[in-house]
């Protein structure tokens, strides 16, 4: 068990066992530590990279993670994902001679609001450089997994927008249902 939400309300985690044995479905990519007690919730993501300007993205999903103190419950393994030319791995030195390397981290989090509130899923990562469809087969799996109702994710862009005007915003619904090969989403709405 973990503790998480506001009111200091207990997010019951399933075993640790992956499968069909009430555990979360084995994934080659997706580490587990459990299958949080969530009712459809809904699953909130944002990645650093070029769509997350200022940080505006990362920063609204992580104030809500660590704010309803979110527990985490699954991670991507970042191998397959990321050129680490690119996206570099931290190496923290402790003590003048031991060192820790921080690989990039892609995490999923859980709350569990028991009132009238809405079960939240928070999602924090890097954008990947590779393999993005399997990279959002993976989202997808853990949203299904977890009978979320609704994934939202959060982008921010640089643009020119006169302070006097209002600001443009852009929304795509899609069903969660969507088949594991579907095409990629050939509309955006302006």
């Amino acid at each position: 068990m973990a503790t998480g939400g506001t009111d200091g309300s207990v997010i019951e985690v399933r075993n640790e066992a992956t499968g069909p044995a009430g555990g979360p479905e084995h994934s080659r990519y997706i580490q587990w530590t459990g299958l949080p007690e969530v009712q459809r919730p809904v699953l909130v993501a944002a990645f650093e990279g070029w769509n997350d300007a200022g940080d505006a993205a990362t920063a609204a999903v992580g104030h809500l993670r660590d704010r309803l103190r979110a527990v985490s419950f699954a991670k991507i393994d970042p191998e397959e994902f990321f050129d680490f030319t690119s996206t570099r791995p931290v190496v923290h030195i402790e003590d003048g001679t031991s060192r820790s390397v921080e690989w990039p981290l892609t995490e999923f989090c859980a709350v569990s609001r028991d009132r009238a509130g809405t079960d939240l899923i928070t999602l924090l990562g890097s954008e990947p450089q590779l393999r993005w469809r399997t990279f959002c087969d993976e989202i997808l799996s853990v949203a299904r997994q977890t009978n979320a109702r609704m994934v939202i994710t959060l982008g921010a862009l640089l643009a020119e927008v006169p302070h006097t005007r209002p600001v443009r915003s852009n929304w795509i619904l899609l069903p969660l249902t969507l088949p594991r090969t579907a095409p990629a989403i050939e509309t955006f709405l302006a």
